[in-house]
């Protein structure tokens, strides 16, 4: 699964927001950034690669929204629920297993050097391997 696959899904859930792939333009007032994370442990099933069903991608989503910290959480506070309930989806072709959500909700980071109130949300999307046709 790639980081895109997953932004095309999320556009589908948020057809009206931005989405950019390992960055954001600090111009932009309201936008999500996916970040790729530093691999974690690798999953290999006893047996080797060939008899592992799944694999895991680590991601940071930075809600980066606006001025108004309630609309940037308010938003967060959705995403993360989204991501709490959509075990199943399908992202490129691949079923989702699990959100394995690292914090107990959005993670305030403040706001960046022009004010933009920023959280984060940090997951492992743990998914099947197989290609679904």
């Amino acid at each position: 699964m790639l980081v895109s696959d997953v932004i095309i899904w999320m556009k589908t859930q948020y057809p009206n927001n931005a989405f950019y792939n390992g960055m954001i333009p600090k111009n932009t007032e309201q936008c999500i950034g996916v970040y790729l994370k530093n691999r974690g442990t690798r999953i290999i099933a006893i047996g080797g690669y060939d008899n592992t069903s799944y694999a895991s991608l680590p991601l940071s989503l930075l809600i980066h929204w606006g001025k108004d910290a309630d609309a940037c959480q308010q938003l967060a506070n959705k995403m993360y629920e989204l991501m709490q309930s959509a075990i199943g989806a399908v992202m490129g072709n691949h079923r989702v297993i699990d959100f394995d959500l690292q914090d107990n909700g959005p993670v305030n980071v403040d706001r960046d050097e022009n004010g933009i109130c920023e959280m984060v949300i940090r997951m492992n999307i743990i998914y099947e391997r197989q290609v679904m046709t």
